[in-house]
């Protein structure tokens, strides 16, 4: 039986008692062989377990709350979250009943007419996207808005202008999650 001390790349995780190599276990700088005691597998399931909890739940939902008012706060995000809000009611509206819309609505979020906003949606669709099924696919902006400064109106315009608006599944493997995204403006 190895005790994982004559061979200093592996190590035993005391939750699953197996060896394995310190790959196996995250970075953590405070302790003294500078990796966490339990296995990232292990870890994986200690946090699912705890996310099941009501009250860790109901903590994790309270600092959700706390952190967007924050983040609401600054103007660069407020104008942020009114733009991304006002792209996804245009285009709904504009789904729902396309005639009662104004043109002057869309040319002044997108900066193009609405018949050529549409055509422009569809020629980017992916397989299975359909102007029928938005909400499981919404707009994204190719630049991220973090990248831009929502206060200067020429940048806005760069920003939202229809050429930076592309269809982009909501979740899923095309989703958000695989997106690279830049550095986002911080609280």
């Amino acid at each position: 039986m190895s005790t994982g001390k004559e061979n200093m790349t592996t190590k035993k995780c005391p939750r699953c008692k197996e060896y394995k190599t310190l790959d196996s276990f995250a970075y953590d700088k405070s302790r003294k062989n500078k990796r966490q005691s339990y296995c990232q597998s292990c870890v994986s399931e200690i946090c699912h377990i705890r996310k099941l909890d009501p009250k860790i739940k109901e903590k994790q939902a309270k600092y959700h709350t706390i952190y967007m008012r924050k983040w609401r706060k600054k103007p660069e995000n407020k104008a942020a979250a009114n733009l991304r809000t006002s792209n996804s009611r245009a285009l709904r509206d504009l789904i729902s009943n396309f005639d009662s819309v104004k043109n002057d609505r869309i040319e002044n979020l997108f900066y193009i007419d609405k018949q050529g906003f549409i055509d422009h949606l569809t020629n980017l669709f992916e397989p299975g996207m359909s102007l029928d099924n938005y909400g499981a696919w919404h707009l994204d902006h190719k630049t991220d808005l973090g990248n831009f400064n929502l206060l200067n109106d020429a940048e806005l315009r760069r920003a939202n202008h229809y050429k930076n608006i592309r269809p982009m599944w909501a979740t899923g493997p095309k989703g958000n999650l695989t997106r690279r995204k830049s550095s986002r403006i911080i609280v």
